[in-house]
């Protein structure tokens, strides 16, 4: 017989946005007060929470999650990091998701879609600022000429 798992602590949505705030605010410079970067990852925690406790996992809510964080600055390679390390503890500990069955597949899941969708974001706010005013800009090809007609 084997011992009962004893309960996760639990954590609030606030809790766990604080300590992703001073984390975040560490890693990566944040043009927002204190309290203005707590609201705004509370709020995707909140998101994140909607993602888990959905009937299916919901990845496109934390793609959009990764879309407020690329358009917040909150996405540097430490910052991404030690977002998806906070994250990865605490969402298991949230107070809101101790009913969910499958709870670790769930966040692990959401924390992937969180990823790539960051990623992605990146990639395309940096194309997007390379680019501008760049030769082969708009074909997507910052930096690169096209060839001259009939090469």
């Amino acid at each position: 017989m084997s011992a009962p798992t004893p309960p996760r602590p639990t954590l609030t949505v606030p809790e766990l946005a604080r300590a992703w705030a001073a984390v975040a605010g560490r890693s990566t410079y944040l043009p927002m007060s204190g309290e203005e970067v707590e609201r705004l990852l509370a709020g995707l925690v909140d998101r994140l929470v909607t993602a888990v406790t959905a009937p299916r996992v919901n990845e496109q809510a934390a793609r959009d999650a990764a879309a407020e964080l690329v358009a917040h600055h909150v996405t540097g390679p430490r910052s991404l990091g030690r977002s998806i390390q906070i994250l990865g503890n605490g969402l298991p500990q949230l107070d809101k998701l101790q009913h969910v069955d499958g709870l670790d597949m769930a966040v692990l899941t959401v924390l992937g879609a969180l990823a790539d969708g960051v990623r992605r974001g990146a990639a395309c706010a940096h194309l997007r600022g390379a680019g501008a005013g760049q030769p082969g800009a708009a074909q997507g090809q910052a930096g690169r000429r096209a060839p001259p007609a009939g090469q």
